[in-house]
């Protein structure tokens, strides 16, 4: 390689240094061939003697770190700084681009250089480090220009591994090389394994197969679910997946494998967690750990009595990612809930925003997939059993661009939820009353009496409890109709009486001589 030639400005007339100076400068803003080494400094006499003084050239040092892939990307109204290699965007921040200064200067050959040593060169980023690295200085780097991305379509899903894509559709999925993609991507979208075409059926095919409880349609229902997060594409109905349990029990059991499924899926995908505990849809930041290439959001075990509605816009539009001393951004993300409780989902529009999928009992407290197949997932896996993984995950993609979502048919899904928003002493009165066929559907009812009815029969409830009161007694009525007889309620006044019917089809009806343990409960 050839020494670098000294470009140093002499004392000459003003004419002579301004058409010098319009020369050198001409000269500079040539950003040179990647091939040649890349001269960020210059000299200038500071006296007669002709002594040098060493500085960095601003211009060419925004065009060293351009040539090293550095770019500003540009979020609404604020901004961040990516490096960008071969298609692939990664966010670094400003120390980052510092180190590979510092690094690029290591690695000069001390015999290229002359009037000025490594250390030299060093010490005028070490003794002013904010003045070259900082986020104002730092944004002449401009964008990227014409950055297109290689998102999902209406028809396929890729997924990103280290020898190359996988591209899936409805007919299944291949792997290519990276020369074959179409547009950029970002670094950690990439999964650090290589990609093996194979069989699907491992430890994580089987632990899908039992929470679906063994069932294939429910299996084939999950499958379907999952591959619907895996499909990052926002083009249409837009729907969270709800994963709950589904043993029957007033306190929360949990333990199912929920957390583990969110846990399989950030495997493929760049996923944000958060604790439902800490989850507080009134707070603006309460998506401030969600990155810009987030694509799944999972909200891990809400707790009970969280009102699904707060989450409606986040689902259908977009999220709004508030963190603090940064100017707000939107994305576009799937949302992936989890809960051991059920959430209150009334309406169409609430439905219509919801899939909700039920655990079966396989696992639990005491009998975890560790104890099943003597290894900790993900962890403890070896190249065969992330291969068998990674084909069942793009095996769902596919199933997904196939058939769409598929929703399983329920375990006790209804009977947890009237659990949940009722209580047992008036689910097993109600139960009772349908048994000897006193309450049916189509018949009109004296709210009044059928709640005196109850009063009767648990009498406790007579002193200083909530249901002491007719109206909400009669919200405990509409929602035993819900759940349990699939009827809507209809109310009116007649002679000074609060009458309610419940309208609904005869043969969904319970029927009089059904034994007591066909009923909900």
């Amino acid at each position: 390689m050839e020494k670098i030639k000294e470009n140093v400005i002499s004392d000459k007339t003003p004419e002579m240094d301004h058409a010098i100076s319009k020369k050198a400068h001409a000269q500079v803003v040539k950003e040179p061939p990647p091939s040649e080494l890349f001269v960020f400094w210059i000299s200038e006499r500071i006296n007669k003697q002709g002594e040098l003084k060493w500085k960095i050239n601003p211009v060419t040092f925004i065009y060293f770190l351009r040539h090293l892939g550095f770019k500003r990307f540009d979020i609404n109204e604020d901004y961040i700084f990516v490096k960008i290699n071969n298609h692939v965007i990664e966010e670094v921040p400003i120390h980052k681009i510092q180190d590979e200064v510092m690094t690029y200067i290591n690695s000069i050959d001390d015999k290229i250089l002359e009037g000025i040593s490594k250390e030299e060169l060093q010490s005028k980023f070490m003794t002013s480090p904010a003045y070259y690295f900082n986020k104002i200085k730092l944004s002449i780097l401009g964008t990227e220009q014409n950055l297109l991305f290689n998102s999902d379509n209406k028809d396929t899903g890729f997924i990103y591994y280290k020898n190359g894509f996988v591209k899936c559709t409805k007919e299944g999925f291949n792997l290519f090389e990276y020369e074959n993609l179409q547009g950029h991507i970002f670094k950690n979208q990439i999964k650090p394994r290589e990609f093996k075409e194979g069989s699907p059926e491992g430890m994580f095919y089987q632990f899908v197969f039992n929470i679906s409880g063994k069932n294939e349609k429910r299996f084939e229902s999950l499958q379907t679910l999952i591959g619907y997060l895996l499909h990052s594409y926002y083009e249409n109905k837009m729907k969270a997946v709800n994963l709950t349990d589904s043993i029957i029990s007033e306190n929360a059991e949990g333990r199912s494998g929920k957390t583990l499924l969110g846990r399989a899926i950030a495997h493929i995908k760049n996923v944000c967690e958060i604790p439902g505990k800490d989850f507080d849809p009134k707070n603006k930041h309460k998506y401030s750990t969600v990155k810009l290439d987030t694509q799944i959001v999972i909200l891990n075990d809400l707790t009970k009595g969280f009102e699904f509605e707060t989450l409606f816009n986040d689902i259908t539009d977009a999220i709004t990612v508030d963190q603090k001393n940064l100017q707000p951004f939107t994305i576009r993300a799937k949302m992936l809930i989890s809960s051991n409780d059920t959430f209150r989902i009334d309406g169409a529009s609430a439905k219509d925003r919801v899939i909700e999928f039920e655990f079966a009992d396989h696992y639990n407290a005491t009998f975890s997939p560790e104890n099943e197949f003597n290894c900790w997932f993900f962890r403890d896996w070896d190249e065969d059993e992330w291969r068998k993984f990674d084909n069942f995950m793009c095996g769902c993609l596919s199933s997904y661009l196939k058939t769409g979502l598929i929703e399983a048919e329920q375990i006790n899904l209804d009977k947890r939820k009237l659990l949940s928003e009722t209580n047992s002493d008036f689910i097993a009165f109600m139960n009772e009353k349908v048994v000897d066929g006193s309450f049916k559907i189509n018949m009109e009812y004296d709210k009044a009496i059928l709640h005196e009815k109850f009063l009767d029969s648990f009498p406790e409830y007579r002193i200083h409890t909530w249901l002491r009161v007719t109206r909400n007694f009669t919200k405990y009525l509409v929602k035993y109709a819900k759940y349990s007889l699939k009827a809507t309620p209809q109310e009116r006044r007649s002679n000074g009486r609060s009458l309610i019917q419940f309208i609904g089809n005869v043969d969904d009806q319970i029927a009089g001589e059904k034994k007591i343990d066909e009923l909900p409960f």
